[in-house]
């Protein structure tokens, strides 16, 4: 048995303007997923069995085809598991895989575990992106681009397991290592309102406001010094300032709602609320000072200290 693991990330800052040549600042969780693979010789068959499991190890989903199949005639499978898009997205990432992953003869089992809810939206796409490559001496780039497309962002925290300034020049991923100081976040929360947001389609939402944005200098400028500004924050109010004005131009130019206006609440002195990735639903970063503001409307809310999930060095 081989077993692999991937952190899951958040994205401070960064978001949507990464596609367009902006840097993000993005980070590695203290949860991930893990992978196990075992290799054997089964009577007759040559078969790939997959199952995923939850954070508690229950199975929640789960599929098994002929390993054979799949590489001589892989469309036929396609068409067998057509009414089911995650065995499709699977398919379509083991496709990317190297030949030499297969041993002919060799049948395999793989078990995922996530250590983190779904709908928290921490990355159980990227890391098994990055798990399949590490196991397959693959290309973790390349299986995100052909199946998920977005930024590559996501994958590259899981791969590397430190935070990252992460962009793209051309066509090709960058990154460096950061580290952000951990007496700056040691009064952030992360609030889970339970809206799984689907990345993809959000970023399809506001791609061709993106594109007017790329031909703005004036207001791509800015944002690059907010970002430099927020990366080399050395105190509390010089972060959270650089967040809040990051969020407002962005929200503006992109037309996109931040969580003042989706949920309805008021900006207060020394507070800070800000969505983490995508916009409208899998995270919200806010400072102590504005969650005691928010009070009982988010008391049902799962709330979780950043030092405790994020990985800041």
């Amino acid at each position: 048995m081989k077993a692999f693991y991937a952190p899951g990330k958040v994205m401070l800052c960064g978001e949507y303007t990464v596609t367009i040549g902006q840097e993000a600042l993005a980070l590695p969780t203290q949860l991930g997923q893990w992978m196990r693979v075992w290799e054997f010789e089964m009577k007759d068959e040559w078969k790939l069995v997959w199952q995923s499991q939850n954070i508690e190890g229950q199975s929640w989903w789960n599929m098994s085809f002929s390993l054979e199949q799949f590489l001589v005639d892989p469309e036929t499978l396609f068409e067998e598991f057509a009414e089911d898009a995650i065995a499709l997205n699977l398919l379509k990432m083991l496709q990317q895989l190297p030949m030499k992953t297969w041993t002919p003869g060799k049948s395999v089992r793989i078990e995922t575990q996530l250590q983190f809810p779904q709908e928290w939206g921490l990355g159980s796409s990227s890391t098994l992106c990055a798990l399949l490559a590490r196991w397959s001496q693959g290309d973790a780039q390349k299986i995100q681009q052909a199946v998920w497309g977005g930024s590559g962002y996501d994958v590259a925290v899981a791969e590397v397991g430190k935070p990252l300034v992460y962009w793209i020049s051309g066509d090709e991923p960058n990154w460096a290592e950061w580290r952000l100081l951990p007496e700056l976040t040691a009064n952030w929360w992360i609030l889970m309102p339970g809206n799984k947001q689907n990345s993809r389609e959000s970023l399809s939402s506001v791609k061709e406001r993106l594109l007017e944005l790329q031909q703005e200098p004036f207001i791509m400028h800015q944002l690059k010094q907010i970002i430099d500004r927020i990366k080399l924050a050395e105190d509390v109010p010089t972060m959270e300032a650089g967040l809040e004005m990051y969020q407002a131009i962005l929200g503006t130019m992109l037309e996109l709602d931040t969580p003042y206006q989706k949920m309805g609440w008021q900006p207060v002195r020394g507070g800070l609320c800000k969505w983490l990735g995508a916009w409208g639903g899998d995270m919200i970063l806010v400072n102590e000072n504005y969650l005691n503001h928010l009070g009982d409307e988010v008391k049902e809310w799962r709330k979780v200290r950043w030092n405790d999930l994020v990985i800041n060095s």
